[in-house]
């Protein structure tokens, strides 16, 4: 669930361009795109929280989400995959770290995963701060995105509704032919 600017709660299914959300405690910011991406199969990480009042988050092993390890005085976007029972993450609703008390895997079959895109490049679902971004470190990958979050501002601001979508198909199509070969080519390697 994303938390609207008005503080109601919704699937990240139902969410639009131009809708305002909640990208940390006290900000919010548009929706510029939504990537909706096909797969045959997802696996999905929940992490559960104890002091976490609102559903588990539920999170690919290559998203990245802003983690406080035990050892480390210091918040950093980890890939989901990396947290562990013990960790810390940063709950807007209490407005601290909490302890991730468990972790579950989740396969799901014939189904969409979305990836709403904010300028900032983060998102609060199910009241933890978020990162937009997969596959590739947060730091990275808001690096390389900035033109395209540009481009999708722009698209906005001068109402170009088909264009719009004619680039989220685009970027989709080329995220999976992406995600395929280099697959493809790791496989291939090794």
């Amino acid at each position: 669930m994303v938390t609207l600017q008005s503080g109601v709660h919704i699937t990240v299914r139902d969410l639009h361009v131009e809708d305002r959300v909640r990208i940390n405690s006290y900000k919010t910011s548009e929706v510029l795109a939504i990537f909706r991406h096909y797969r045959s199969t997802i696996l999905f990480i929940e992490l559960h929280s104890t002091k976490n009042l609102s559903k588990p988050l539920r999170l690919t092993p290559m998203h990245s989400i802003l983690v406080r390890k035990p050892h480390n005085a210091v918040e950093q976007y980890h890939f989901t995959r990396d947290v562990s029972v013990g960790d810390f993450v940063f709950s807007t609703s209490t407005h601290q770290m909490i302890k991730v008390t468990e972790l579950r895997e989740i396969l799901y079959v014939d189904d969409y995963t979305y990836a709403p895109l904010t300028f900032e490049g983060t998102i609060v679902t199910n009241n933890i701060t978020a990162s937009c971004y997969a596959t590739y470190r947060h730091s990275i990958m808001h690096i390389i995105m900035t033109p395209i979050r540009w481009w999708y501002w722009l698209l906005i601001q001068f109402e170009q509704i088909y264009l719009h979508k004619l680039s989220t198909e685009f970027c989709v199509h080329f995220v999976d032919w992406y995600l395929q070969l280099f697959f493809t080519t790791s496989n291939f390697v090794v």
